[in-house]
């Protein structure tokens, strides 16, 4: 699945397949249906204006993402390829409701081989952000915020966290906001917190949110 994505922008494009395939169903099936007769791509498209209903800023993410490749088949094969992976991913044989996550655990891990350079946004592994959050103890109905969010582990692993005891409250959804300092840290953000199903407040875009929002929130994160 990752060898069949371009290089660049392939965990983004993984991402924003996973998030529609979880968002719309019917949808997806009817895309591969589409890549089988021939790769027709109008329904992507179909698939991308319906998110925009849901979620205008996602709808921008999706579009830079997905909306702005060549018309041609290459995108659909992509989902062909992950839809022929899943059962060989680490944590497949999961409900189909979990297949979201599990697919951006496995672009998480693949892109932070990728990131390993001078200059790229420090990744933070699955199990640091899971301690991490464990540690701080969010509770729900908290606002979590991560000044240096990266591609958002700490926030989704926090908001993960706090989810387990919501059940046992009346609290709402906690909030998470952070920051990113690059445009395609804040893009995976926003796809791995909308196919958490975690309500996120990223802002417009990369380095738009200020430090002195975390005197709003419960809890402050940071992986320095």
């Amino acid at each position: 699945m990752w060898d069949s994505a371009s290089t660049g922008t392939r965990a983004e494009r993984l991402l924003a397949l996973a998030y529609l395939r979880q968002a719309d169903p019917e949808g997806w099936a009817a895309l591969r249906r589409s890549y089988a007769q021939g790769a027709d791509v109008a329904q992507l498209e179909t698939m991308m204006k319906a998110q925009h209903v849901h979620s205008a800023g996602l709808w921008d993410v999706l579009r830079d993402v997905l909306g702005r490749l060549p018309q041609e088949p290459r995108i659909l094969h992509l989902a062909g390829a992950m839809e022929n992976a899943l059962g060989t991913l680490p944590g497949a044989g999961v409900p189909e409701a979990e297949i979201g996550p599990v697919v951006s655990q496995y672009v998480l891990g693949q892109d932070a081989e990728e990131r390993r350079r001078p200059g790229s946004d420090f990744v933070t592994r699955p199990t640091v952000a899971r301690l991490v959050a464990d540690l701080l103890a969010p509770r729900p109905g908290e606002r979590i915020y991560d000044p240096c969010c990266g591609s958002g582990e700490l926030l989704i692993a926090a908001g993960l966290r706090a989810r387990t005891g919501r059940a046992e409250t009346n609290e709402p959804e906690q909030v998470l906001h952070g920051q990113a300092r690059g445009a395609h840290s804040w893009r995976m953000a926003k796809l791995i917190a909308a196919i958490h199903s975690l309500p996120a407040d990223l802002g417009p875009g990369p380095k738009t949110r200020c430090a002195i929002m975390a005197r709003d929130c419960s809890e402050a994160l940071t992986s320095s």
